[in-house]
């Protein structure tokens, strides 16, 4: 008969002198099992509210036949912008030569680059943030992005925190004046905050008109660096190219079709490229994944004079799409339970 040390060799990289390591191994990998059930069980009772008002908002808006219809026109349209879209999207830039880091000097930056300046550390200056302007040929709008797809993968992985957030804080600004074009067209909605300390939801076309509103427009703002730490941990192996988010913004939405105006505007500006398109108000979405919420999420890179004369214009950014009614229910207390719902599920 074989030895209790041959019988339990290695175990998991872990070489075991004897029965009683086993053992130990054993308690200790079912006590993390159990703890980890433990944990997401706990996640669920944490959410549970809160997914419930989210599935009741979406089957309220399945009552309505015009909002059937939306659905399915955007259905249709998220699949015919991402018609031969890539699977995966990276962060990527090319490295800058001396000349081009001279002509790009802090004392040359404009407003846009003031908030890049403001960022950097001392490992990364502007020189080593911005990227250099790829030699490929972008698409035209009506070709959805889907020409040349494989060049969207061109260039060097962005590998660097900093230099990623140096790249978010000034597309952040471009985003935001192009998110303001696109709620014009749509008639899109930004929350705003009232005297009362509460959160109200207006039309672009109503807060360009009072200086008092648009003091109080709550914009999206850069992912914090400690929830980009966390999703480079939890779900992308520290892989800094991955994360695609870091700038970010939301248009709301009254009308479902005005969600889909606002898709096609996006879809046919010159000055966007849409890489990647998630359409969360699919009937058959699993939205369990993300607590009963929904909503359209568009990756997407800014491409105008200002981006590509920062070398900046391969920064992937997002913008999310929202039912008003999804965005209703995202309170500050909704969003701390769903803050620990994500920690309990290890996301």
């Amino acid at each position: 008969l074989e030895s209790p040390q041959e019988i339990i060799g290695c175990y998991l990289g872990f070489e075991n002198r004897g029965v009683f390591d086993g053992i130990a191994l054993l308690i200790l990998s079912c006590s993390g099992y159990m703890a980890r059930m433990y944990s997401r069980q706990s996640a669920e009772q944490v959410i549970a509210e809160f997914q419930s008002a989210y599935d009741i908002c979406w089957s309220q808006l399945l009552h309505l036949d015009e909002n059937l219809l939306a659905i399915k026109l955007i259905g249709e349209y998220t699949e015919r912008i991402s018609e031969g879209l890539p699977r995966i999207i990276r962060q990527r830039c090319s490295v800058l030569d001396e000349h081009t880091c001279e002509e790009h000097s802090f004392n040359n930056c404009n407003e846009s680059c003031k908030a890049l300046k403001q960022t950097r550390s001392k490992s990364n200056m502007l020189v080593c943030s911005i990227i250099k302007k790829t030699s490929r040929v972008h698409p035209q709008p009506e070709h959805w992005g889907s020409a040349e797809l494989n060049e969207c993968d061109q260039g060097a992985l962005v590998l660097d925190l900093d230099q990623l957030f140096a790249q978010a804080e000034v597309v952040d600004h471009l985003l935001q004046q192009k998110v303001q074009q696109w709620a014009l067209l749509a008639n899109g909605c930004f929350p705003v905050a009232s005297s009362a300390d509460n959160v109200v939801f207006e039309r672009w076309d109503k807060i360009v008109g009072s200086e008092d509103m648009l003091a109080n427009v709550k914009w999206g703002r850069v992912k914090s660096r400690k929830r980009a730490i966390e999703k480079l941990y939890r779900s992308y192996d520290c892989d800094v190219s991955r994360l695609l988010d870091c700038c970010r913004k939301s248009i709301i939405f009254e009308d479902l079709n005005d969600l889909l105006t606002c898709m096609k505007a996006i879809a046919t500006d010159p000055e966007c490229k849409i890489v990647q398109a998630k359409n969360r108000l699919r009937p058959d979405y699993d939205s369990s994944s993300t607590a009963g919420y929904r909503d359209v999420g568009l990756n997407l890179q800014v491409i105008t004079s200002e981006t590509k004369r920062l070398r900046i214009e391969n920064h992937v950014c997002e913008v999310q799409l929202i039912p008003i009614d999804f965005a209703k229910l995202k309170t500050e207390a909704g969003h701390q339970r769903y803050v620990s719902w994500r920690n309990l599920k290890g996301k």
